[in-house]
């Protein structure tokens, strides 16, 4: 359990590789998930959480992230209820509660903290923390997910803007000075501006609340590098394109490997 972070590296280096039939099972208890902020009913978790054992979700890798950051946060809000959970869930494959037992890690609760004492045993004093959701740079695979993951169980606008931060990339060099990159190799950092639009875009659309959120970044956050504004300003013409009328595209925009998501 110490190095909970390059588990969650490795688990997405698969990705690409490991495509089972469990792909889609994820989408059994979407809503429920995505829009627990709206109507929290943490009484559904056990339920939810064996019916996606049921179904191969909890043991479907590409779900991990999102799963981990959302039960992390559910901890974090039910510190009384963590215990309980541990013990009825404890009859589930030892695969299926990867997601619970590292929930519990990035919970930072002291709850948490005394069934991990528990587990380890006198290998509890060379336990290492990974660092707390919003602090996971955004250059590590794991994070873009477990930010949606926290924020479908807060609402927080912290892991929003975290997520636009992604769009800093957009100038990030394909090899940093001293560097040597091999040869059709493409840092993982790049596809963050895509990835940050790509899923913005999407949740634009679902969620009334990341709309007003990024407006009220767009409007007031004096904190805003260039390309987030710009990014966010292009997200938004194509959710309110009378309030946001799409701007013309300059020569070194049209440069970047930034671009609109699709209309769907």
């Amino acid at each position: 359990m110490r190095h909970f972070i390059a588990i969650l590296l490795l688990i997405s280096s698969s990705f690409a590789a490991e495509k089972t039939e469990t792909e889609s099972s994820f989408d059994a208890g979407a809503d429920w998930l995505e829009f627990y902020y709206r109507n929290p009913t943490p009484q559904n978790f056990v339920p939810q959480m064996k019916a996606w054992a049921a179904d191969g979700t909890l043991q479907n890798h590409e779900a991990h992230p999102a799963l981990i950051g959302f039960t992390a946060q559910l901890m974090r809000q039910n510190r009384d209820k963590i215990v309980k959970w541990a013990t009825d869930l404890n009859g589930l494959d030892p695969k299926d509660l990867v997601v619970f037992n590292t929930a519990l890690v990035f919970s930072r609760t002291g709850e948490a903290d005394q069934l991990i004492k528990m587990s380890l045993g006198d290998k509890y004093n060379d336990f290492e923390r990974p660092p707390k959701i919003l602090e996971i740079p955004l250059n590590e695979p794991p994070a873009m997910n477990m930010l949606w993951g926290y924020f479908y169980a807060t609402g927080s606008e912290n892991a929003l803007r975290k997520i636009i931060q992604g769009f800093r990339y957009e100038d990030a060099p394909l090899a940093p000075d001293g560097v040597e990159i091999p040869e059709g190799y493409k840092p993982y950092y790049t596809e963050l501006p895509q990835l940050a639009f790509d899923s913005l875009y999407q949740n634009l659309q679902k969620h009334p609340l990341v709309l007003e959120t990024c407006e009220n970044f767009y409007a007031n956050d004096k904190s805003l590098l260039a390309m987030e504004k710009r990014n966010l300003y292009d997200l938004l013409a194509l959710i309110k394109p009378k309030e946001y009328p799409p701007r013309k595209v300059t020569k070194s925009d049209s440069e970047k490997d930034l671009k609109p998501a699709p209309v769907r």
